[in-house]
C-alpha cells in the first residue's frame, strides 16, 4: 500500500491530466481539475439571511412571471392585430361589393342597353288587329325594360281594343318585350234590327265592311270578320241609339239572366230555345221556344222581364198550363206581371 501511496505521489501533472495510471496491478481512474479549489473571497463569502433567501427566491418567481406576462400580452397584441386585419379586410370587402352592386344598379337603372327596342305582340283571338295594337303600343319604346308593368300595357290597350280580357308581358333582357293579349270570349252573335223594319230577318248577316256583330261575355258590342255559327243569336230591338263597337250594350248580369232562362226551360219543361229577341229600353227578353221531343212545332213567344227572377216566371208559366192548357195562346204569353198572364 505504501509502494502504491509513493507511486502515486510521484505522478507528474501530465499524467494527472490524463486521468489514467497503472500501479503494479492495480489500476486508477482520477479526475482532477486543473487548477485547485479556492475558497471564496472573505468579501463574497458573506452568510445569506434567510430574508435574503425569500427575497431571491422572489425576485427569481417574479421574473419567471415578468416573462409569462410578456408572452401573454404578446399573444394578445397578435390576437388584437388579427382581429384588426381582419375587421380591415371584412371592411373593405364589403365596400368592394357595395361599389360592385352601386356600379350594377346604375348600369340597369340608366343604360341604354336595358330599354325596350323590341316588341313581339302574340294574340289568342284572331280578331285581333295587330297594327292597332303596335300603335297603341308605340309609348312604350324607350322605357326601362324592368320598370314595365301589366297594368300600363293594359292601360295603353284599353282604347285600341276595348273588348281585351287579359295582358301578360314577358320580358327578354335586355331590350324585348313579348306581349300576349288576350280578348273577352264571345257569347252570342247580334243582329241589330232597325225600327223601320221590325220584321226583319233574324239571321246574322254582314255589315259594312263586311264585318259581323257579336256579344262578348261583358256585354261589349264587338265586330269580326268571321261568322260564329256555333253562337247563339240575338235580335237586339228598342235600342233608341243604334250601338256603336265598343260600348256595352247589354250587362252581363242581363246576359246570365237570358241563359239562366233557357236553361230552367230545358231541364224543367223541356224546350228549346230557337230565337232571342231583346228590347234594350224596355229591359225585357222574347224567347220563341219549341218541345225537344216535338221538333218542329213551335210554341207561342215567351216574355220575361228583369224585374221578376227566372222561377217566378217559370211558376206563372206552370200555373198558365195547368189552367188552360198548352194550346190556348197561339202567337206569345207574357209572364211579366205579377197578378196575371196575358197571352194571345
Amino acid at each position: 500500500m505504501n509502494t502504491a501511496k509513493k507511486q502515486l505521489s510521484d505522478l507528474t501533472i501530465g499524467q494527472l491530466a490524463a486521468g489514467r495510471c497503472l500501479t503494479g496491478d492495480i489500476s486508477y481512474d482520477v479526475t482532477m481539475s486543473l487548477r485547485s479549489a479556492r475558497r471564496l473571497p472573505r468579501q463574497y463569502n458573506r452568510p445569506v439571511s434567510r430574508r435574503m433567501r425569500d427575497l431571491a427566491d422572489r425576485r427569481r418567481t417574479t421574473r419567471k412571471q415578468l416573462r409569462k406576462e410578456k408572452m401573454r400580452r404578446m399573444m394578445r397584441r397578435m390576437q388584437h392585430l388579427y382581429v384588426d386585419w381582419q375587421r380591415f379586410i371584412v371592411r373593405w370587402f364589403l365596400a368592394g361589393v357595395l361599389a360592385a352592386l352601386m356600379f350594377v344598379l346604375g348600369f340597369l337603372l340608366f343604360s341604354p342597353v336595358v330599354q325596350v327596342r323590341a316588341v313581339h305582340i302574340k294574340r289568342t283571338d284572331p280578331r285581333l288587329d295587330i297594327e292597332k295594337v303596335q300603335m297603341a303600343l308605340a309609348p312604350i319604346f324607350g322605357r326601362h325594360t324592368a320598370f314595365l308593368s301589366n297594368l300600363e300595357v293594359l292601360s295603353l290597350l284599353r282604347d285600341a281594343v276595348p273588348d281585351i280580357d287579359r295582358v301578360n308581358i314577358a320580358k327578354e333582357y335586355p331590350s324585348d318585350v313579348s306581349v300576349t293579349v288576350t280578348l273577352d270570349p264571345l257569347v252570342a252573335q247580334m243582329v241589330i234590327v232597325s225600327p223601320d223594319a221590325p220584321g226583319d230577318g233574324g239571321q246574322p248577316t254582314a255589315g259594312s265592311g263586311a264585318l259581323y256583330d257579336f256579344l262578348t261575355n261583358e256585354g261589349m258590342y264587338v265586330t269580326a270578320a268571321d261568322p260564329q255559327p256555333d253562337l247563339p243569336v240575338i235580335r237586339l230591338v228598342d235600342w233608341g241609339a243604334r250601338p256603336q263597337p265598343g260600348g256595352i250594350v247589354l250587362i252581363p248580369a242581363f246576359l246570365q239572366r237570358i241563359h239562366d232562362t233557357e236553361q230552367a226551360l230545358l231541364s224543367q219543361l223541356g224546350f228549346v230555345t230557337l230565337e232571342r229577341t231583346v228590347f234594350l229600353r224596355g229591359q225585357e227578353y222574347h224567347l220563341l221556344v219549341e218541345r225537344a221531343a216535338e221538333s218542329g212545332v213551335l210554341r207561342p213567344v215567351l216574355w220575361f222581364d228583369a224585374r221578376s227572377s227566372v222561377e217566378e216566371h217559370l211558376q206563372r208559366y206552370r200555373t198558365f198550363l195547368k189552367a188552360l192548357g198548352p194550346d190556348a195562346a197561339q202567337e206569345y204569353i207574357d209572364l211579366r206581371l205579377k197578378d196575371r198572364v196575358v197571352y194571345k
